[in-house]
């Protein structure tokens, strides 16, 4: 099909930021994109990429009745711009899906 988008090439091996190389190609090209995801770290990293980027950007997140379609760039310009920044930095520390407290190593 001609109207298919090619997926750029990528050797970035952690899934979670990987989705990113991806997403900012689509972007790049003229797509929205939709992420779908059961991890709420990736949630995290759509809203902050959200912030930078001129497009909506929505994510497909949980499973069953606790399914929802969120849209990141509206939660991204609620948070503002100081706390969309910080996002990323959560996701260094826990540095797993599911933590009750930081992980200093």
């Amino acid at each position: 099909m001609q109207n298919e988008p090619q997926i750029v090439q990528c050797t970035h091996e952690e899934a979670d930021t990987r989705i990113f190389v991806h997403v900012a190609h689509m972007v790049s090209v003229g797509y929205k994109v939709m992420v779908r995801t059961m991890d709420s770290d990736v949630v995290r990293l759509v809203v902050s990429v959200a912030a930078k980027l001129d497009t909506e950007i929505w994510v497909a997140f949980g499973t069953g009745n606790n399914f929802h379609y969120i849209a990141a760039q509206l939660i991204a310009e609620s948070l503002g711009y100081e706390k969309t920044r910080a996002l990323p930095v959560f996701h260094a520390f826990t540095d797993c899906d599911t933590v009750s407290s930081f992980n200093f190593r």
